[in-house]
């Protein structure tokens, strides 16, 4: 026999945790190219409301707000955008912490194992 029992355990248990940081690392730059996707919309709709793209104002129609949604009255849309930027936000910093906790709880139980 090439190998004993306990090489071929350790052999398996090091490619399962290079498997295991290939996917965290595939999930940590698909969250991070989904959130700046998300700020590009957002910088890209406070561009447009504002007046400095294209936008309803400049065609003529001056029925929406150029300062938040268009589905509400004038006054109120700051205030939503505000609340959707927060929101977003808090998402983005509470997927980096779960993040950082799973990391930390994974090096105490592998300290364990050892």
């Amino acid at each position: 026999m090439k190998y004993s029992i306990d090489e071929s355990l350790l052999q398996i248990k090091s490619k399962s945790r290079k498997l295991k940081i290939k996917k965290q690392r595939r999930n940590v730059g698909f969250i991070a190219v989904s959130s700046v996707l998300v700020l590009a919309m957002i910088i890209a709709t406070i561009y447009n409301y504002m007046g400095l793209g294209i936008s309803g104002t400049d065609l003529g129609e001056n029925r929406y707000s150029k300062y938040g949604a268009f589905m509400v009255p004038n006054e109120a849309g700051g205030y939503i955008l505000v609340g959707i930027i927060c929101f977003i936000m808090a998402v983005i910093i509470t997927l980096i912490c779960c993040h950082y906790a799973d990391k930390a709880k994974k090096k105490s139980k592998k300290n364990e194992d050892f």
